[in-house]
C-alpha cells in the first residue's frame, strides 16, 4: 500500500464522514484487484514465453531426428500456434 491511501485512511478515522470510508474501502479494493491482475498478467507472459521456448526447442529436436510421426508433428505445431496466439493477444 502506498503512503497516500494510508494517510487518507488515517484521516477518515479521525474525521468520519458518512459513506466516505466505505467508498474509499471499495476504491482501495478495486485498486488492489487491478494491481494483482497486472502482476498475474506479467507472470503469465513469462510463462507463455517459457512454454514457447520449450516448444520451439522440442520442435527443433524432433525435426533434427527426422523420426517424427505425423500425429506428433501436428500436435507440436498446434501447441506452438496456441502459445504464440495467446502471447500475441496479451501484448
Amino acid at each position: 500500500m502506498s503512503p497516500a491511501p494510508d494517510a487518507i485512511d488515517s484521516c477518515l478515522k479521525l474525521v468520519p464522514i458518512p459513506y466516505l470510508s466505505l467508498a474509499f474501502t471499495v476504491a482501495r479494493t478495486i485498486w488492489n484487484i487491478v494491481k494483482d491482475m497486472q502482476e498475474n498478467k506479467a507472470q503469465f507472459v513469462v510463462l507463455t514465453e517459457t512454454a514457447a521456448t520449450l516448444l520451439v526447442t522440442l520442435d527443433k529436436q524432433y525435426r533434427g531426428a527426422k523420426e517424427l510421426d505425423g500425429n506428433t508433428k501436428q500436435t507440436l505445431n498446434e501447441m506452438l500456434q496456441c502459445v504464440l496466439t495467446t502471447r500475441l493477444n496479451l501484448v
